[in-house]
């Protein structure tokens, strides 16, 4: 049923959207959430130096099965910090797929950074769902910031949000502090010692005590002997308590209710789609189920406990999370190698994936990794629930995150209810949109405005004019390094005030606090090691791991019209002027002059009638409406002309046929684009681009002195998995001894979540 109500809400969202690509209509986004996207963030390694590549993986995944969402062709990709946006990358998506490089500027600060991805239609929904991913960027060049909160910042939260008393009740704790903690007690209103249990100065954590109506409180003393003291929220006696014990196969939620005449319901969600509803009766006042884990969607939901009237008395997020070392082996034909030498890897799989990557780094300190995760986490007020893909955070310690950020992710799930859909999903690719202020009143039709996308072959869309002054192309897709020109009809010339292009970007500044970064000296090597292999990268013009490749764009120019017949003017006696050029040689397009003004008219073969208007001339792809200054451009700069006789059709637009211009080198046959036209740089969208490793079998270049210090080894956004067959990948190792680690994510065809890791070693060769 959820199957089918998605798929019926899919070709209603197309229905809506691209018949009327600007209709002001709106629906709730209750109406459509199961069509909510996810985007699963994957990168190439944790840390960075400047100076390096920030090699990225994208999965366009449908929010709650997981499977794979092909309703968007276009994500936006950002890097930012606390102070503002570094980088912004437009990307495309294929079957889901999408991947990239952002590199690092050499004068980054050093710091945390976050770096998010989002599609156009998840605009439409809470920016918390986004996919953030905390990276750490050192700059050798730029002193670095120790962690230096001198107090202890410390919270706790009972599971289920109630601290119910005689039975045990699970506390959750996270603790970021400069000094080391020494002891952790729970102790009753008389100072009686109730518990004890330990934990790190920067750490997720929780424990669990059976409470009496009393008063505790948590007394924590740190290596200075200074003690801090909390107090634990009252006992509630009268209230409902909810745990969760997970389990391999099934999960097992254990509910107290008040007294045996309450009722309730339990109701597992998923942003707001409800998944899983059991009522739980007045026989017992406490009861177990026992849930299957294949019935609770992958990654992050909501268990909730509630009345008749829906009010929320428990909530306690979930993370379902298998352990995929069960259906995935890494395996190296041996555990050492040199440098320089041929790795062959295997991956075994039990499964069909969907998509994946593969990333071989060097191995940075485990435990350092997992501090310089959790600090930006633990001292942000920001919930990043997404962050937990591919992350050092071991799952339990992601579990207690989320317990408590309960009061958090409560708002999230229940923020977008009632909100309205308001931005289309870019399926067929991306959409510029803009504004035209002008000095008339728009009436439906009155104007069109026009866009040429630079490039070769070009693009060429028409857009009218929406009653509130918005204009949409859905150009699909943009060419690399190449512009775009705006124009309106010369009849409108004199009546446009402004045009201008929206960002495609999120409109909204990101507002997270971002702590100083944290730099155990475990990783002080390491991250010495990285600078020095940049420095000689640049230092021998090295770039070995990028090789860009032009995107595959719209070069059958899909949106415009087929010409009837092309022709190549090489082919043909050359004439000096442009007017003998159509007279002589362009069949089926008349020439008309009037004093010192052109006009054309093409010949309507299937009517054998001459079309009334001038046809559209695009010079190109730019729109050229006055024919005298066609007849001025130097016919021996013009490659070929194509014509259209008959009546055409471009977005909604129509023209008296077309007649295409072709330049040599496409710059417009030094035709002057004078202030009539608005031409501007636009974001591109990136695609195509391998990361290149170099290949020492042959042995005069394993002996070369070139040095090679490569950090990735390897990367692979996408990879497939086929069940009961052995995927096989080779590449060679670097100059760099030392730990090498090979992690696999990505998401398995029934949407369960991909993570499995191995190591190998490297060491100097004889």
């Amino acid at each position: 049923m959820i199957k089918l109500r998605q798929n019926i809400l899919f070709v209603l969202i197309i229905i809506l959207f691209q018949g009327n690509i600007y209709c002001q209509d709106s629906i709730p986004a209750d109406h459509l959430s199961h069509t909510k996207e996810a985007i699963l963030l994957t990168t190439d390694r944790k840390i960075y130096v400047s100076g390096d590549e920030i090699w990225f993986a994208l999965k366009s995944v449908n929010a709650y099965s997981h499977k794979v969402s092909v309703l968007s062709r276009i994500a936006y990709v950002e890097l930012y910090n606390s102070k503002s946006v570094v980088l912004k990358k437009m990307i495309r998506l294929s079957d889901g797929k999408g991947s990239g490089v952002l590199q690092i500027p050499p004068g980054l600060e050093t710091g945390y950074y976050i770096l998010r991805a989002y599609t156009n239609w998840m605009k439409n929904f809470s920016i918390t769902h986004y996919a953030n991913k905390i990276i750490s960027i050192v700059n050798p060049w730029v002193k670095s910031f120790d962690y230096t909160n001198h107090s202890l910042n410390f919270k706790f939260y009972p599971e289920g949000g109630n601290l119910v008393p005689g039975i045990p009740n699970r506390i959750c704790y996270s603790v970021l502090s400069q000094k080391e903690i020494k002891s952790c007690k729970v102790l009753d209103g008389d100072e009686n010692l109730i518990t004890a249990f330990t934990m790190d100065n920067i750490d997720v954590g929780s424990f669990t005590f059976i409470p009496e109506e009393k008063e505790y409180k948590i007394v924590i003393i740190d290596e200075l002997d200074s003690m801090f003291y909390y107090s634990l929220p009252a006992i509630q006696k009268y209230q409902s308590h909810l745990s969760i014990s997970q389990g391999s196969s099934f999960m097992e939620i254990s509910v107290v209710l008040p007294g045996p005449s309450t009722t309730a319901f339990l109701e597992i969600e998923k942003f707001d789609s409800v998944f899983y509803r059991a009522e739980i009766n007045n026989t017992e006042k406490s009861q177990i189920l026992k849930i299957d884990r294949t019935q609770i969607p992958y990654g992050e939901s909501m268990v909730y406990l509630k009345d008749f009237s829906d009010k929320i008395h428990c909530a306690r997020p979930i993370l379902n999370k298998e352990d995929d070392t069960n259906w995935l082996s890494i395996i190296t034909d041996k555990s050492q190698y040199n440098t320089r030498e041929k790795v062959e890897l295997t991956l075994d799989s039990k499964k069909i994936s969907s998509m994946a990557s593969i990333s071989i780094r060097k191995k940075a300190h485990e435990s350092s990794l997992q501090r310089l995760e959790l600090i930006p986490l633990l001292s942000s007020n920001k919930t990043y629930i997404n962050n937990w893909y591919g992350s050092s955070i071991n799952t339990r310690s992601w579990e207690d995150y989320m317990i408590i950020n309960t009061e958090n992710l409560v708002s999230i799930h229940n923020g977008n209810r009632g909100k309205p859909i308001s931005r289309p999903p870019e399926y067929n690719g991306h959409i510029i949109k803009g504004l035209m202020r002008s000095n008339m009143e728009v009436t439906k039709n009155s104007q069109e405005v026009f866009l040429t996308v630079k490039g070769d072959p070009f693009g060429f869309y028409t857009s009218a004019i929406s009653k509130d002054h918005r204009f949409y192309f859905p150009v699909r897709d943009l060419p690399l390094n190449n512009g775009i020109i705006l124009c309106n009809t010369p009849d409108d010339f004199s009546k446009i005030d402004e045009i201008t292009i929206d960002d495609p970007f999120e409109e909204s500044a990101p507002e997270d606090s971002l702590p100083s970064l944290f730099i155990a000296d475990e990783l002080l090597s390491y991250l010495e090691q990285e600078s020095l292999n940049n420095q000689l990268k640049i230092a021998f013009s090295i770039n070995n791991e990028i090789e860009y490749r032009d995107t595959f764009l719209l070069r059958s120019r899909k949106n415009l019209p087929i010409p009837n017949v092309i022709y190549q003017l090489d082919e043909y006696t050359r004439f000096p002027v442009m007017e003998e050029v159509f007279r002589e040689l362009i069949k089926n397009v008349y020439v008309r002059k009037n004093r010192e003004d052109y006009s054309l008219k093409i010949l309507d073969t299937e009517n054998d009638e001459y079309l009334n208007q001038n046809p559209l001339i695009l010079l190109d792809g730019l729109p050229i409406f006055d024919v005298t200054k066609i007849m001025k451009i130097n016919p021996l700069l013009i490659k070929s002309i194509e014509v259209i006789n008959s009546r055409s059709f471009i977005g909604e637009s129509v023209f008296e046929g077309v007649i295409y211009l072709n330049s040599y080198k496409g710059d417009y046959a030094e035709y002057v684009i004078d202030n009539k036209y608005n031409e501007m740089n636009y974001y591109h969208i990136d695609g195509n681009i391998n990361f290149v490793t170099p290949n020492y079998s042959n042995s005069d270049f394993i002996h070369s002195r070139m040095p090679d210090f490569r950090n990735p080894l390897f990367w692979n956004p996408y990879i497939r998995i086929d069940q009961g067959s052995f995927k096989n990948i080779d590449f060679f190792t670097s100059d760099d001894e030392g730990i090498y680690e090979i992690e696999v994510t990505g998401v398995w065809e029934d949407g369960s979540i991909i993570s499995v890791k191995s190591d190998f070693e490297v060491v100097k060769s004889n």
